[in-house]
């Protein structure tokens, strides 16, 4: 049988956001994508669409009329164990339908707070004092060499280069000894001057308040500047960071994902711990 499924003009992503209507989950993120034209965009049609997948690294986004016959046709383009994201009913019960128990609903606490709650005066008496051997500076092409590859991966995950992240992002960072120790930063290049926090800590090194301080740091550059930093826990220690910072109105979601093998198989190859590196991408790791 032949498929509509076509790949759909990068250059006319931002055409698509109507079709994705009041998705909340990842919302900034996902306009980012359509209007910095970056991923890969599949639809059954360029004039007209109906339904549509929306790929950037782990995230994929659907959206569209899951009756459709089209949207079944959209299927196969889902990468395997990669995250799927969508806030409407029918499409998770077409995908739970077609793929039975190799659709996953991931267990992780997923919260998307309120920033309306943000308070200037209060963060900046969260920036504290960092002990004299730390340093906390904007990231900028100097300190970005002393970055590693894992905090590489989750400041600058969303963002094409490192040069895009210094011409559309901005963050802050922490350095000892000549390495990058915690950083917060945006996530993606902001839209309509809006966009998801990403705060990373060394292993080391948690447990110490620093992505407290980097986190202050970074929001009160955000508000001085009329930002709107938003927050979107991926476990409960971000989530209580999130509510020290005085982020509000935690609103939970669901993420799921396409497995190879039925997660009978998968729990007893004990691939959790996977899943969870998986999740870090998009997510946090505050302390």
């Amino acid at each position: 049988m032949s498929s509509s499924i076509i790949e759909y003009p990068i250059d006319h992503g931002k055409d698509l956001i109507p079709l994705f209507g009041d998705e909340i989950n990842l919302a900034t993120i996902l306009q980012s994508i359509l209007t910095e034209k970056i991923g890969i965009i599949y639809s059954n049609d360029v004039e007209n669409p109906t339904v549509a997948l929306v790929c950037y690294d782990v995230l994929n986004f659907v959206a569209g009329d899951s009756n459709k016959i089209e949207a079944k046709e959209l299927l196969p383009f889902i990468p395997f164990h990669k995250i799927i994201i969508t806030s409407d009913d029918s499409w998770v019960q077409l995908l739970r339908n077609e793929w039975g128990n190799r659709f996953i609903e991931v267990k992780a606490p997923r919260k998307k707070f309120s920033s309306n709650s943000l308070d200037l005066s209060y963060i900046r008496t969260l920036k504290g004092s960092l002990p004299e051997e730390y340093r906390i500076a904007p990231i900028s092409h100097e300190n970005m060499l002393y970055f590693d590859k894992m905090m590489k991966d989750y400041i600058f995950s969303l963002f094409s280069t490192s040069e895009e992240f210094l011409r559309t992002g901005f963050g802050y960072c922490i350095m000892h000894d000549q390495k990058i120790i915690c950083a917060a930063a945006t996530s993606h290049p902001p839209v309509e001057n809006a966009f998801e926090i990403q705060i990373v800590t060394r292993k080391e090194y948690r447990c110490q308040g620093l992505a407290t301080i980097a986190a202050a740091y970074l929001i009160e550059y955000s508000l001085e500047n009329r930002y709107d930093p938003r927050w979107d826990a991926d476990n409960e220690t971000s989530a209580k960071l999130a509510e020290k910072l005085g982020y509000s109105n935690p609103v939970p979601y669901k993420i799921y994902f396409r497995a190879r093998l039925p997660v009978v198989i998968l729990r007893k190859l004990k691939i959790n711990h996977i899943i969870r590196i998986v999740l870090k991408i998009i997510g946090k790791s505050p302390e």
